[in-house]
Order: structure tokens, then C-alpha cells, then sequence
């Protein structure tokens, strides 16, 4: 990962967002009292967001310390920003279709769907399920090794509803919510978040790369067409 800097703007190697200096600010420090300091730490923040590899990394609490914001708050931003961009694609893909909403307006929560052994959503892929060989135990796919009860089961779905949900990034109840339904599952928050964000990372990165790919390929067949009626 690099950024990238000069006189007037910070840019990535692996993440859209930027950091700019305007003409109006004092010198060496950008809007609302960020210095150059912070807005370097903001850009860290923003690529270690977009790294899955990384976010399981000590060093990603750092660029939190030193904006003075907390860890969900600096996984999270970015995060939405991301989701935002990724329901911004115009790709069809499974995927995308399975991440819709139900409902047609957008802030619409996503549905949680549960059986007897199972419970899955609308909003994410992620899933609870029961064992065949644990029936008195259920596990999460984001949480695979610690047995929980259906209770649990169903807090961590929520969780990953709400982390899934780029309107709740500032929504200060669901970060209540949060808080909870970690606490109910016995970790940490921000050790859920990072679990979330690295696999909400990962499926990020496969979907962009889909939408490229078949945008690519969307350009091409126009190329072709317009090349056949010349």
C-alpha cells in the first residue's frame, strides 16, 4: 500500500478516498482542525479498511488513536463509503442480488430469515446454522469456533446486519446495538468489527472485481457493435 502525496492532496494505491488541502486553510492544516498529521492517519485508516489481509493488524487501532475517533468509527466510515460504492455498480452479479434489501426504499432494514436450524438474511451472506453433530449448539460462518446458543446465534446476525448497513455507520443507536449484541456474544466490539469488516473486505474486492469485469466486457460488445455497422 502507498500514499501518495504533494502540495495540495493525499491519494492511495488501494483505496478512492483522498485527503486535500484548500486555499483557504492555514498552512499545514486542512477543514474542521485536521492536520496534516491526522489526515495521513485518515488515509492509513481508509487502506487498511480496504485490505482484508491487514485488518486483523494491531497497528489498525493506531490511526484511530491518532485521529481521536474509535476503532468502529475508523473501520466502519470507510466501510459505508464502500458499501455505498459497491450498490452504486451496475453489475447483476448473484451476489448483488442476494445483498438487496427487502422493500424498495434503501434505508429498509435488511430481513433476518429463521428455521429450525438455520438463519440467514437478506442483507448479508453470512449465516447461523445448527451442527448435525452439535444440535444443542449453533455456530456463526463469521464466528466458526465458539459454540453459541440460539440467542447468540440470532445477536450475531443482527451485528452483522447493522456492520452490513452503510446508514448505520453514524447511527449512534446501532452503535449501541452493537456494543450489545457483542456483549451478548462475549466479545469485544471492536473484535467484531474487525472479523466483519476482513470478510466484508474480502467480498468487497470480489464484487468490484466482478463489476469491472463484466463492465469491461459490457464496453467491448459495444465496441463490437458499433464497429459491425460501420
Amino acid at each position: 500500500m502507498t500514499i501518495y502525496v504533494n502540495n495540495g492532496s493525499m491519494t492511495s494505491s488501494v483505496s478512492p478516498e483522498w485527503a486535500f488541502r484548500v486555499a483557504s486553510a492555514e498552512p499545514g492544516r486542512l477543514p474542521d482542525h485536521v492536520t496534516r498529521e491526522q489526515a495521513t492517519a485518515a488515509m492509513t485508516s481508509a487502506e487498511l479498511a480496504a485490505d482484508p489481509n491487514r485488518l486483523s493488524d494491531p497497528a489498525a487501532a493506531a490511526p484511530a488513536e491518532q485521529l481521536g475517533v474509535t476503532v468502529w468509527h475508523a473501520l466502519t466510515v470507510p466501510h459505508g463509503r464502500m458499501l455505498e460504492r459497491r450498490h452504486s455498480c451496475t453489475s447483476t452479479s448473484p451476489t448483488r442480488r442476494r445483498h438487496r434489501r427487502v422493500g424498495s426504499h434503501p434505508a429498509e432494514a435488511g430481513m433476518i430469515i429463521h428455521t429450525a436450524d438455520w438463519i440467514g438474511s437478506t442483507l448479508t451472506p453470512e449465516s447461523a446454522y445448527r451442527p448435525a453433530a452439535e444440535p444443542d449448539s449453533w455456530r456463526l460462518t463469521w464466528l466458526p469456533g465458539r459454540a453459541l446458543t440460539p440467542g447468540q446465534a440470532r445477536a450475531g446476525m443482527e451485528l452483522d446486519e447493522i456492520l452490513s448497513d452503510p446508514n448505520a455507520v453514524h447511527d449512534r443507536v446501532a452503535q449501541a446495538r452493537v456494543e450489545a449484541y457483542a456483549d451478548h456474544l462475549g466479545i469485544l466490539r471492536e473484535h467484531a468489527v474487525i472479523l466483519l469488516a476482513k470478510r466484508m473486505a474480502a467480498r468487497l474486492r470480489r464484487d468490484q472485481t466482478l463489476c469491472d469485469t463484466r463492465t469491461t466486457a459490457c464496453d467491448g460488445n459495444h465496441s463490437e457493435i458499433r464497429r459491425s455497422h460501420h
